[in-house]
């Protein structure tokens, strides 16, 4: 294991192969093993979590046991306690996932509310950026299956959508 910063791998007992730099990063960590922590509380909670890249402020804040997951960019993945197989690349993507898993966010905000959905895939800033629980959408472009069709509906829990194209809408029900 390598720590630097203050209290970085502070809680390590038997987690091996950890490389934490930064204040707090990998603070939690008990047995967790193979994860990389940069940045000022980088995966902070993460007590048995393994295979984790969190390089950002705040980025897998509250991962406890969530395995195999990126996020990129402060604030990234925060949320985040037992979802796996998560990435994240941009400020505050995925941000709200919590248990959610098989997720791909690209973009400032992009899929920013999502706590369960699984299999999404969003790139562009703000894609599916409404989206809690639909699980297994594509979005492409700026605000791509934001709103429902009446412009001002959050759409937040479609499933099976494509959307492709900068404010692409989804059909009154939700897909």
């Amino acid at each position: 294991n390598v720590g630097l910063g203050y209290n970085s791998l502070f809680s390590n007992t038997t987690g091996g192969h950890n490389a934490a730099i930064g204040k707090y990063s990998l603070y939690s960590n008990i047995s967790g093993s193979h994860n990389i922590a940069i940045g000022l509380q980088a995966l902070y909670s993460s007590t048995t979590g393994s295979n984790n890249i969190g390089i950002g402020f705040l980025s897998l804040y509250t991962n406890s046991s969530g395995f195999s997951n990126v996020g990129l960019g402060d604030r990234s993945l925060e949320k985040n306690t037992t979802g796996s197989a998560n990435i994240a690349i941009g400020p505050q993507a995925l941000w709200n996932n919590t248990t959610g898993g098989g997720n791909s966010a690209t973009g400032y905000w992009s899929l920013y509310a999502n706590t369960t959905g699984t299999g999404n895939a969003a790139f562009g800033n703000s894609s599916l950026v409404s989206n809690t629980t639909g699980s297994y959408n594509v979005a492409m472009g700026s605000t791509a299956g934001k709103w429902i069709a009446d412009g001002s509906t959050p759409n937040a829990t479609s499933e099976n959508s494509i959307f492709i194209g900068r404010d692409t809408k989804a059909n009154a029900n939700g897909e």
